[in-house]
């Protein structure tokens, strides 16, 4: 057996079958030529032609790239594979075989462990069998965020001393961390800002009443959360009216019961006091209390504060006389002569 024009190489011949090892002079194309020589000068021949490829094909991983951050089911994963001399015959990654890579393309999907430098290994394989690999090592995350709002479903809500309403919230993430992070309030976006205690702030101005709020989590692996919450602002204190005895009013009486009705139309009375005493009677809308009445003026301090913190106070005066009138006439003075009319001065 030669290859091309170089010299003969003698082959090992047995029940009809030969084996021989051919030097090949150069890559590239050769033209193998067999020639069979019976005892009786008889000579057959047969020839083949091959291509001598020494070198590996190309191999390179295009998508994901080099610490980008995916799923771990059936990630997708994309590159090309080519060789100038013989074709490529197999194409993998991580073991899974890619079906189609005509043309030198290919796209094969793979389940990845969760964690951080998790290896994506291509492996291609010529006609020759020479093969090459590429690695390229990605951030693996199969968990989607988790969102944990403050406000719960349906909750009233506190207006903050600025004017805002607080809307925060935790988060947790998982390998890969959080890519956006958006508040949606009646349909209107805003992003939330991420602190690094896993927490998120958002706060804005609303007006009192119910709303709507979605929170949006989108991770580097493209993985999404969505929490929805509806909630009422409270941003109006209680009412404190309707007292007794009306403000301003004169008794005789040394103990007194004072009353007035509070009342919330948002989130509710959570607690109410007079004078600062909070244990008074309740009945209904009413607070009541016994107060000792000094002679003059006596204040009457009514408090309430509802649900969300929201407070009022409302203080009022009455009044208490027991002493009757004192009348003193400083002129005329007493057996006076005086003219007609008489006019008197005097004090009272």
């Amino acid at each position: 057996v030669r290859a091309g024009e170089g010299q003969p190489v003698a082959a090992v011949v047995a029940e009809g079958r030969f084996t021989v090892e051919v030097p090949l002079p150069a890559v590239g194309e050769h033209v193998l030529t067999a020639v069979a020589a019976a005892p009786n000068g008889a000579t057959a021949e047969d020839r083949t032609t091959v291509i001598y490829d020494n070198t590996p094909p190309t191999v390179e991983i295009t998508s994901p790239e080099v610490r980008d951050c995916v799923g771990i089911a059936q990630v997708e994963v994309r590159g090309r594979a080519f060789d100038n001399d013989s074709p490529v015959v197999a194409l993998t990654v991580n073991g899974v075989a890619a079906e189609n890579f005509e043309g030198g393309a290919f796209v094969v999907r793979v389940d990845l462990a969760e964690g951080l430098d998790v290896p994506l290994v291509a492996e291609a394989t010529n006609a020759a069998g020479l093969t090459s690999r590429d690695e390229v090592l990605v951030d693996a995350d199969g968990s989607p965020p988790v969102i944990e709002p403050d406000v719960a479903e349906g909750a009233f809500v506190g207006v903050s001393d600025v004017g805002r309403v607080d809307l925060g919230g935790r988060i947790e993430v998982g390998a890969c961390g959080v890519n956006a992070l958006d508040v949606f309030i009646d349909g209107i976006r805003n992003p939330a800002g991420l602190l690094g205690d896993g927490t998120y702030r958002h706060a804005r101005r609303l007006e009192d009443g119910p709303h709507l709020m979605r929170v949006v989590a989108t991770d580097r692996a493209g993985q999404t959360t969505e929490v929805v919450r509806n909630f009422v602002v409270d941003g109006t204190p209680p009412t404190i009216e309707d007292f007794l005895p009306a403000p301003g009013a004169l008794l005789s009486v040394a103990v007194a019961n004072v009353s007035a009705a509070v009342r919330d139309a948002g989130s509710g009375v959570a607690a109410s006091s007079i004078n600062g005493d909070e244990d008074v009677d309740r009945i209904g809308d009413r607070i009541r209390t016994q107060l000792a009445i000094n002679e003059g003026e006596t204040q009457v301090t009514f408090y309430a504060r509802d649900a969300v913190g929201n407070e009022i106070s409302v203080t009022l005066s009455i009044y208490r006389d027991v002493t009757g009138p004192v009348v003193t006439i400083d002129f005329p003075p007493e057996g006076a002569s005086v003219a007609h009319p008489v006019y008197l001065t005097g004090t009272v």
